[in-house]
């Protein structure tokens, strides 16, 4: 989930992971596109995931 994006509150991606029991979660302090604003953090996040599967 991001953390700065402006339309979605923050505390709303965290409840819906709490409700579907997510076994991964990961934060990014970026907006809409972490993609464009942090590709290498969004990178070794993707990395992390794919290394817990």
């Amino acid at each position: 989930m991001t953390s700065s994006y402006r339309v979605i509150p923050a505390a709303d991606p965290r409840r819906h992971a709490t409700e579907l029991s997510a076994e991964f979660r990961s934060e990014l302090s970026t907006g809409h596109l972490p993609m464009l604003q942090d590709p290498a953090l969004l990178a070794r996040i993707v990395g992390e995931f794919k290394t817990e599967r």
